[in-house]
């Protein structure tokens, strides 16, 4: 119940930064998504499927072994590299890879609490998280 409640919690946390994110554009810079990059938006099988397990494999799972493996063991600082990490490989606009950046922030978060209880865990309900978060941004942003 206590995992459950935090993925709810970083679910939230997550869209509502993205939403601010939104509304700020909409409100002072118009971006649209073609400004972002130049193309369509990706499938939705690949948004809310694919994209989001290799994601948390990649920029969770893999980072955070590296990170531990240099010796790097501090949570917060784990989460902020783990971010800035995931963001600079978003690179649409500067403006957009802050919106990652600040967005992940609370994904890693839950990925670095569950993982302390479950690696396996962590890596799935993560996966979930960040889909559930593309999903949201696929029905309601793009």
């Amino acid at each position: 119940m206590k995992t459950f409640k935090l993925f709810l919690y970083c679910l939230t946390i997550s869209i509502a930064t993205s939403y601010t994110f939104v509304c700020v554009n909409h409100r002072f810079f118009h971006f649209k998504e073609q400004d972002i990059n130049g193309e369509k938006p990706p499938g939705l099988v690949l948004i809310i499927c694919i994209a989001p397990l290799i994601e948390t494999i990649i920029f969770q799972y893999i980072m955070h072994h590296i990170l531990v493996y240099i010796k790097i063991r501090n949570g917060w600082t784990q989460i902020v590299l783990m971010s800035l990490v995931f963001a600079s490989f978003h690179l649409y606009s500067s403006f957009y890879m802050l919106m990652v950046f600040c967005s992940s922030i609370a994904l890693n978060f839950f990925y670095i609490k569950t993982s302390k209880v479950n690696m396996l865990l962590a890596v799935l309900l993560t996966a979930l998280l960040h889909s559930l978060y593309n999903l949201f941004g696929y029905l309601f942003v793009v």
